[in-house]
């Protein structure tokens, strides 16, 4: 069976950390079927192949499409890639299936080539927008034109799931829910023998691009109104540093001693920071299902992240994390000096089996194999 993958986001040698969750997927399943990824990039000229270049021994295209300069057109990316129409019809070659990741951006060309080339499509949906955007405006409008058009429509979260169905209409029976692959089951049970619960250092970590949306600032205020401790620091991770960095963060952290930014980290040293962090801090504005909040539970971090539909399928008030107001910088602030104290650890601890076995549960690395492959010989038979 020979997959085609179309989708925004995937690694190479020069950003390993881009995509990562997606090929790891791949990298399971390779040996089983045929990966074809075709990585779309917007750019400003003619669409062309720019590169084609093998990580762990799947091919990738990467396939540059014409966008004009400008904010304005980054919604209509989907539209766009379009124009690598010609190009893209030489591409395939006896495939079986298409699967599309993120739905405005792949979603339409996905569509077209599934009824011009008569195969099945899948498409994926990330889970972010789709909690933030009204009913009437062109990225629903766009999504749900998808959706009617797919075979499938899978996601990696179950909150995520719930929402299609509820919120666009789409049939149960073209839902499929499977989970993304996290860590290998070797780092799983490494991290939690552990014993993770009995950390005594006093680090924050963050995770994640630093724009508005994912409230790094908030975070970053939050750290600075804490009754300092000497040996509190905040770790921040982003791969990228976008306007917003520049002109709302950078001056408030850069005589901040407690404060470090490590951009980019390879994904193979990102484990080290999850397992040596005390409290996983995230106030993220807007998210489907977030890896990073998935890791920082099987790590044994303490959790705090805003109160927003795609964090409550994962981590419940108390149960497993502590949840604030939208906006609530001294919610944050409170929560993080509650974790920071000597005498929660029962609670703490409970919090952390609960996420032992929510990991276990979900996130097994040979049953997640395994559903992309049934879901995938299954699209085909039925095709």
């Amino acid at each position: 069976m020979k997959i085609l993958v179309l989708t925004h986001n995937y690694p190479s040698v020069s950003k390993p950390a881009e995509g990562v969750f997606l090929h790891r997927i791949y990298k399971e399943i390779k040996n089983k079927v045929e990966i074809q990824v075709i990585l779309l990039k917007p750019s400003f000229g003619m669409p062309k192949i720019r590169s084609l270049y093998s990580y762990d021994g799947i091919s990738v295209y990467e396939l540059n499409y014409f966008r004009p300069r400008g904010r304005i057109f980054n919604s209509l990316d989907g539209i766009f890639a379009i124009s690598t129409w010609s190009i893209l019809c030489k591409l395939i070659n006896k495939h079986d299936v298409i699967h599309g990741h993120w739905q405005v951006e792949t979603g339409p060309l996905c569509m077209l080539l599934s009824k011009f080339k008569g195969l099945p499509f899948i498409i994926s949906v990330r889970g972010g927008n789709i909690f933030s955007k009204g009913k009437i405006t062109l990225y629903s409008i766009f999504s749900k034109l998808i959706f009617n058009n797919a075979d499938l429509v899978h996601s990696h979260g179950k909150n995520n799931i719930k929402f299609l169905n509820k919120q666009y209409n789409v049939p149960k029976s073209k839902l499929i829910f499977i989970p993304n692959i996290i860590f290998s089951e070797r780092n799983i049970k490494k991290s939690f023998a552990k014993k993770v619960s009995h950390k005594k250092n006093t680090s924050i970590l963050f995770v994640g691009i630093d724009n508005k949306r994912k409230g790094l600032l908030d975070a970053v205020l939050a750290f600075n109104k804490m009754d300092k401790k000497t040996n509190l620091h905040f770790n921040i991770i982003t791969n990228d540093c976008t306007k917003h960095y520049l002109k709302c963060i950078k001056g408030i952290i850069s005589n901040n001693k407690q404060i470090t930014v490590h951009s980019p980290v390879k994904p193979n040293h990102m484990d080290s920071f999850f397992r040596n962090a005390k409290v996983f801090l995230f106030p993220s504005y807007n998210e489907g299902v977030p890896n990073a909040v998935i890791e920082a539970m099987m790590m044994g971090c303490n959790i705090i992240c805003y109160d927003i539909p795609g964090i409550r399928g994962i981590i419940r008030h108390r149960i497993n994390g502590r949840l604030v107001k939208v906006g609530d910088i001294n919610g944050l602030v409170k929560e993080l000096e509650w974790y920071l104290t000597d005498n929660n650890s029962q609670e703490v601890y409970q919090y952390q089996e609960y996420n032992k076995k929510f990991i276990e549960r979900y996130y097994n690395t040979n049953k997640i194999k395994i559903s992309y492959l049934k879901m995938y010989s299954n699209l085909y038979a039925n095709s």
